[in-house]
């Protein structure tokens, strides 16, 4: 885990000041999908939530799995959120193609990831 550059903490900040609908619409925006086409809120939202299903197992399989989150959650490091969207973010780039890792990482924590993953019984 490494620490966020000044331009990560930066856009992580801004993004953890959205909220769940305006982080969906803003991945439904970017998905390959849709791009070049204007889209209406709420077509961005269903676009947005969508593309999420689409990638769930994907995405599952590298925090939760692979990286196994549940057993990370705690480290001193992952509490502060930002932090651990740049470090979600960086595991999840490959996976997320050509829709900003951070936007993805954010929303993932604002859903909850100890839910998103079954932490402690969670789903």
């Amino acid at each position: 885990m490494r620490d966020p550059t000044p331009l990560e903490r930066n856009e992580a900040t801004y993004l953890a000041g959205l909220d769940v609908d305006a982080l969906y619409m803003s991945v439904g925006r970017a998905s390959q999908s849709t791009v070049g086409v204007q889209f209406s809120p709420e077509r961005a939202l269903q676009e947005g939530r969508s593309w999420l299903a689409l990638k769930h197992d994907v995405l599952y399989a590298k925090i939760c799995t692979e990286w196994e989150y549940c057993k990370k959650r705690d480290l001193v490091g992952l509490r502060d959120p930002i932090t651990l969207a740049v470090a979600v973010a960086d595991l999840i780039v490959a996976a997320v193609g050509g829709i900003p890792s951070l936007a993805v990482s954010t929303l993932l924590i604002k859903i909850g990831l100890d839910r998103f993953c079954g932490c402690d019984g969670h789903k």
